[in-house]
């Protein structure tokens, strides 16, 4: 190709040619895919972009489930409770009301954010004396990725995530291997709950009946814990179960 180019002289079109180019693309536009030449470097170029932007979609894909997995408060209500229950507080329908808060204009009530409920599961880790595992709830969810990724604040780059900082100053960046490490804590934390309730769920099947009360201010009562495999129901009652037929008819 070089070769070519070198010894072969220019071809310098007339004003004719160039109207019966234009006539023949007119009738066949395909023409251009069959004549096309590429150079290799060329090739290379759209590789790396198409690859770049392949990477930046499964980033942006990434962040989104990684926000979707720290912001699910009602998910995480599983710990909580269980701190409650190491403590001697009994359980709590609501084990986050506490941190609920009301709109000013509004007066519509306000869930927490995943820094709010981390930063509620570290400090009751901590006074129960639970100090690695206010360790790890501390580390599983970077607050900066999270706050970043809610307000569509960062950018991927070469070197990594790019985060800008509320306060001012130069962005924060999480290079690639770090960033995996903070994907990896987040989500497996997620799994490893999500599997510990899988085992217990599985475990009420047959019932179980015990002796508890829904928070400190109630009686205790017989609470009968059941799954029904038939329309996947988890539940309690302390009525009979299963349910009389001729009650449930």
């Amino acid at each position: 190709m070089n070769v070519l180019l070198r010894k072969a002289p220019k071809v310098r079109l007339a004003g004719a040619d160039r109207a019966l180019f234009v006539f023949l693309y007119r009738l066949f536009p395909s023409v251009l895919d069959a004549i096309a030449i590429v150079k290799p470097e060329t090739v290379l170029r759209w590789h790396r972009a198409g690859f770049g932007a392949w990477w930046r979609w499964k980033t942006h894909v990434l962040l989104a489930f990684y926000n979707q997995v720290a912001e699910r408060s009602g998910f995480y209500e599983i710990p909580k409770k269980l701190l409650l229950t190491v403590g001697g507080d009994g359980n709590n329908i609501w084990p986050f009301q506490s941190l609920v808060e009301r709109h000013r204009k509004t007066g519509e009530a306000m869930a927490p954010n995943a820094n709010e409920i981390m930063k509620d599961l570290i400090g009751h880790a901590s006074e129960l004396g639970l100090t690695e595992l206010a360790e790890v709830f501390r580390d599983a969810f970077d607050p900066d990725v999270r706050n970043a990724v809610a307000h569509a604040d960062y950018i991927i780059w070469q070197d990594g995530l790019r985060l800008r900082r509320r306060n001012g100053g130069y962005p924060r960046v999480i290079p690639w291997d770090e960033f995996d490490a903070l994907m990896c804590r987040g989500l497996n934390l997620f799994s490893i709950i999500r599997g510990v309730v899988e085992e217990y769920v599985e475990s009420y099947d047959p019932p179980k009946t015990i002796r508890s009360r829904m928070n400190k201010n109630e009686p205790e009562d017989d609470y009968t814990i059941y799954l029904d495999r038939e329309n996947g129901a988890f539940g309690f009652t302390t009525e009979k179960y299963p349910p009389d037929e001729r009650k449930r008819s």
